[in-house]
C-alpha cells in the first residue's frame, strides 16, 4: 500500500512538472528572439469567447507590421510581436478597439 501512495505522488509530481515546463516552454517561445526593429506587446483585452478569440486570431495578423500573434481566452490577453518600423503600439491597440474591444497595455515580465 505504501508503493501505490509514492507511486500515485510521483505521478502527480511528474504531472505538475510537465504542466509547468510546458508553460514555460511557450512563454519562452513567445518573448524573446528578437530580431533588430522587433518588439512585442501584450494587452489585457475583454475576450468573452471562442468566437472573440478566432475575431482577434483572424484580424491583427492584417495589420501593418505584425510578425505574430497569440491570444489567450483563459487569461484574457492578446501577444503581439511586431515591427517597429511599420507600426508601434498605439496603432496596434487602435487596432484591437476597431474590433470593439477593449486594450490596455500590460507592463512587460523581464
Amino acid at each position: 500500500m505504501k508503493k501505490l501512495i509514492t507511486m500515485n505522488t510521483l505521478k502527480t509530481l511528474l504531472l505538475a512538472l510537465t504542466i509547468v515546463l510546458g508553460t514555460s516552454a511557450a512563454n519562452a517561445a513567445s518573448t524573446g528572439n528578437l530580431k533588430p526593429n522587433e518588439a512585442e506587446v501584450t494587452f489585457s483585452v475583454n475576450i468573452h469567447c471562442n468566437s472573440c478569440k478566432q475575431r482577434l486570431k483572424r484580424n491583427i495578423p492584417f495589420e501593418r507590421g505584425v510578425a505574430d500573434v497569440n491570444v489567450s481566452l483563459e487569461r484574457n490577453t492578446v501577444y503581439i510581436k511586431y515591427n517597429t518600423k511599420r507600426t508601434n503600439v498605439e496603432r496596434l491597440k487602435q487596432a484591437i478597439v476597431k474590433l470593439n474591444f477593449t486594450a490596455e497595455v500590460l507592463p512587460q515580465k523581464n
